[in-house]
C-alpha cells in the first residue's frame, strides 16, 4: 500500500438530514407504489429515516394451511 493511502467511499459521512416535508411525502409515495405492485407481497410495511437514508421493512406473515399443528 503507498504512503499516500487509498480513498474510499463512506456514505456514512456528511451529506443532510431528510427534512420533515420530504419524510411525509416519501412515505406517502413509498405506500402508494408497495399498495399498486407489491400488496400481495407483504402484509405490513415499516419506513424509518435515519440521516440521509430511507429504511424500509417489509413483513409477511406466515398462512397455515386447516391441518396444523404438523404430525410428528
Amino acid at each position: 500500500m503507498s504512503a499516500r493511502g487509498q480513498w474510499v467511499y463512506d456514505p456514512n459521512t456528511g451529506s443532510k438530514k431528510i427534512p420533515e416535508t420530504e419524510k411525509r411525502d416519501a412515505e406517502k409515495r413509498i405506500y402508494q407504489a408497495a399498495q399498486g405492485q407489491f400488496k400481495a407481497g407483504y402484509d405490513r410495511l415499516e419506513i424509518h429515516f435515519r440521516s440521509q437514508f430511507c429504511y424500509i421493512d417489509s413483513y409477511a406473515e406466515p398462512h397455515f394451511s386447516g391441518n396444523w399443528p404438523l404430525p410428528d
